[in-house]
């Protein structure tokens, strides 16, 4: 009777620990396949971010151009005015 519970000892002890293996295994797996998912979600959120920055940044140019133009309109002065103006400006100053 008592080789039959070291038997079955040793048999439950045995099946335990392949047990324990497989789990630790499969834990092991999970956490690789996590953080290769989390890799790629950081990827992929920095892709979105840079096109997000790219096309805030030609909205912002549009709207600075378009700005412009609308401020060219509302006060009649070109652009090249303020060169020549400056210009003009800056002989009064030198010949003072």
């Amino acid at each position: 009777m008592c080789e039959n519970v070291s038997i079955l000892r040793a048999f439950v002890s045995e099946r335990l620990t392949a047990a324990a293996e497989e789990i630790f295994a499969l834990v092991e797996r999970t956490i690789v396949e996590y953080e290769e998912e989390l890799c790629r979600s950081k990827e992929e959120n920095q892709r979105k971010q840079q096109l997000l920055d790219s096309l805030l940044d030609a909205q912002l140019h549009t709207t600075t151009a378009q700005d412009a133009q609308a401020q060219t309109q509302n006060t009649g002065l070109e652009p090249g005015n303020f060169s020549t103006q400056t210009k003009d400006y800056s002989e009064c100053q030198a010949k003072s």
